[in-house]
């Protein structure tokens, strides 16, 4: 989504939410506003902190209109997206080395993510201990840990760890 220079700037109540028409981006608050109550279906509200690249919005307000449809030139450059809001959480399964059949099994082990796990949350000093397995493959891994504050802030390290035989 590109900030248009001639858009006013989104403040409501000291907030800046990502506002959606229809899933729509529009970056006028006026605009916004300005929608008919009559027109509207349902307002769905998100209120946690939201980024889309590197921009952060206080939340999302997305207004549903009965006809699916807005009033509103938003330009040539416009491009309706779909925003992801909840996801269901996803299993990553990796192999259990404890367990000696697995151990001992002839069936290689070619994974090129070795760990994910989206609910590490750190000791009081702000440290968390992980284990994991590596691959069979031998060579230079790359760890990225990612993450946010508990005020919002955006937590990112790379370093990157040798496999040999």
């Amino acid at each position: 989504m590109g900030m248009n220079k001639n858009a006013k700037h989104v403040d409501i109540l000291g907030y800046n939410p990502l506002l959606l028409i229809n899933g729509v981006p529009v970056l006028n608050s006026e605009i916004f506003l300005q929608t008919n109550v009559a027109d509207i279906e349902r307002i769905e509200i998100i209120y946690s902190i939201y980024y889309f690249g590197r921009i952060r919005f206080d939340g999302i307000l997305n207004l549903i209109t009965k006809k699916g449809t807005c009033n509103i030139d938003l330009g040539s450059e416009a491009t309706r997206m779909t925003y992801h809001f909840m996801e269901p959480e996803k299993k990553f399964n990796v192999p259990d080395y404890s367990n000696p059949a697995q151990y001992n099994s002839r069936t290689p082990d070619f994974r090129t993510t070795l760990y994910w796990n989206p609910q590490v949350i750190p000791d009081k000093n702000g440290r968390a201990r992980l284990e994991f397995y590596t691959s069979d493959d031998t060579g230079e891994y790359i760890i990225d840990v990612e993450g946010y504050t508990d005020t919002g802030a955006r937590l990112k390290e790379t370093c990157n760890i040798t496999v040999k035989n």
